[in-house]
């Protein structure tokens, strides 16, 4: 028993000559889509056509702190592989309760390990479900994230977000440039 992780498949098939066919979640592309995100992975399938989508990483069962990314690869894994507490005697579940990252729930409890994964104690072991965003089409510079919020948001050019100078003084910032300044 251990930790399963589910997720809805993110397509990323921006090709054109395309094709939907039965039994595949994404449109097909005749190339695999070129892109400097370690998390898209694409296919070959039917000897032709390339599947691409956005690959999720799995939940880790390891404190925070033993969190590590490796910077070509889409996921962190687990320090020196220590995947499982020296609490849990090797066992995630033992049917009444189980453990994940240093803290014990009881079975059938569901849990939050962060803002866009809600876990659930079975008694085979842990299963946690990912949500995925869906892909902004807005600039990267203009992404930004809310506190305990899964996906980000895009600036809107008319609404400008308040902040603070280095003096202390209230500011107006619009997509990255001072725009007005109260005293």
């Amino acid at each position: 028993a251990g930790v399963i992780t589910s997720w809805r498949i993110q397509c990323v098939s921006n090709c054109s000559n395309g094709r939907l066919l039965a039994g595949f979640c994404c449109e097909l592309c005749l190339k695999p889509i070129e892109a400097n995100d370690h998390c898209i992975r694409c296919d070959l399938v039917l000897n032709r056509w390339y599947h691409c989508y956005r690959f999720t990483c799995p939940v880790l069962n390891c404190p925070l702190s033993q969190h590590t990314k490796h910077p070509k690869r889409c996921c962190p894994e687990c320090k020196n592989h220590t995947v499982i507490s020296k609490e849990s005697n090797l066992a995630v579940s033992n049917g009444s309760h189980c453990f994940f990252r240093g803290r014990r729930y009881q079975v059938h409890t569901t849990f939050r390990i962060d803002s866009c994964s809600r876990c659930s104690c079975q008694p085979g072991g842990i299963i946690c479900r990912r949500f995925v965003c869906p892909l902004k089409e807005c600039d990267m510079t203009h992404i930004f994230y809310k506190p305990n919020v899964c996906c980000p948001f895009c600036y809107r050019k008319k609404n400008p977000c308040k902040g603070m100078d280095i003096n202390g003084n209230e500011i107006l910032v619009e997509v990255g440039y001072l725009k007005w300044s109260f005293n």
